[in-house]
């Protein structure tokens, strides 16, 4: 199994947190020659309460519901910092999103899911984490049916 067409939307070299992107995107794709494709998407609801002033003033806090919508201080605090969420008193997520990985039959219907973590990979990273991954996940299937 090759690939025969695999596209990048958004790059995520630069990215160290799904928490950056908005949800429901789709970030890759790539087409195999066995007529299956597979998708890299950013999934989930986001919630974020930030309170951004220092003193707390009620005024200034906020949820949050998309990641391009966050204040600059907080996109920075996502980048700028692994443990954003759990060294922050002035942040709190009730709802995140994740990177998910979708493989599609030759018909567009849904096969199987998978969450990874796809933070800071390059493009050829990403297109080898497809052909891996829909490797095992069609290994996976064909075991499945000779089981049955």
């Amino acid at each position: 199994m090759e690939i025969k067409n695999f596209k990048v939307y958004e790059s995520l070299v630069n990215v160290k947190d799904s928490m950056e992107l908005d949800s429901d995107q789709t970030l890759a794709s790539a087409e195999f020659d066995n007529g299956y494709t597979m998708t890299l998407e950013v999934r989930g609801a986001v919630k974020v309460y930030y309170d951004e002033t220092e003193n707390n003033d009620s005024e200034y806090e906020a949820y949050y519901t998309r990641p391009s919508e966050f204040p600059k201080s907080l996109k920075e605090l996502i980048h700028n910092d692994p443990a954003w969420w759990t060294l922050n008193e002035n942040v709190y997520i009730s709802e995140n999103n994740w990177f998910e990985l979708f493989l599609w039959d030759e018909k567009g219907g849904y096969i199987v899911s998978d969450v990874v973590d796809a933070e800071g990979q390059s493009d050829d990273e990403i297109k080898s984490l497809f052909l891996e991954t829909a490797k095992e996940y069609l290994k996976w299937m064909k075991r499945g049916e000779e089981a049955a």
